[in-house]
């Protein structure tokens, strides 16, 4: 698991064989059981990816230069990051009242998202908003 480097998962009697790394592994044993290990063992499928390597156009002829052909753009690849939103706390705000605006999230019942993803801001109180943080919207 440490290595990150790929396993074989296989199931005996069956099709199944996949590369894979392990996510994660715990295991403990169980009082009244002595001698069984339980374990819940986490993988995800590793795809291998061969990379072909470029070689001079020069020697290419025939039916090999048309497998390979240049590839040129000058077409720049379109930003899709998303910017997160942000809201600046005012005195007499809440996490409640923030949540409940059509702006933010537009539902006060949804001010545990807020809270989760501004924890570090706001600190282990969320009843405790000072005047000019800035807080992200989910």
């Amino acid at each position: 698991m440490r290595s990150g480097k790929p396993a074989r998962f296989i199931i005996t009697g069956t099709s199944v064989n996949f590369a894979v790394t392990i996510r994660s592994f715990e295991y403990e044993e169980r009082g009244g059981e002595p001698g069984d290990i339980y374990y819940t063992l986490s993988l995800k499928e590793h795809v291998f990816i061969e990379i072909a390597k470029k070689s001079d156009d020069k020697k290419l002829t025939g039916s090999a230069s048309k497998v390979m052909p240049k590839l040129t753009s000058s077409a720049k690849r379109p930003n899709t990051t998303v910017k997160a939103k942000s809201y600046t706390v005012k005195a007499g705000d809440s996490l409640w009242k923030i949540a409940q605006r059509a702006d933010v999230l537009g539902d006060g019942d949804r001010w545990r998202e807020l809270y989760a993803k501004n924890k570090s801001a706001i600190g282990p109180n969320p009843n405790v908003l000072k005047p000019g943080q800035k807080l992200v919207i989910p």
